[in-house]
């Protein structure tokens, strides 16, 4: 993950949620220009919020739970679908 590779060279990095980043109506014309400067403004200013950057293990334990739903979901799916149909 980049986030995580910038913290190990010692740069400080946050990362923000797009659905976190506030916005006003009517705010039509979007350019990266202007996206980054708002965004610069924004961070300075304190109103952007970073969200958890997980470390190796959290993602590894994530993985595995989610590999284990997938592979239930694949065994209940036929059964399922053999008693209610499609």
């Amino acid at each position: 993950m980049l986030a995580r590779r910038l913290i190990q060279l010692g740069y400080d990095c946050q990362v923000i949620a797009p659905s976190l980043i506030p916005t006003k109506s009517g705010e039509k014309k979007k350019t990266d220009k202007r996206d980054a400067r708002k965004l610069a403004e924004m961070h300075r200013s304190g109103h952007l919020t970073a969200v958890y950057i997980p470390e190796v293990d959290d993602e590894v334990v994530r993985d595995v739970c989610q590999g284990r739903i997938d592979a239930v979901n694949a065994l209940v799916r036929p059964f399922v679908c053999s008693i209610f149909g499609s």
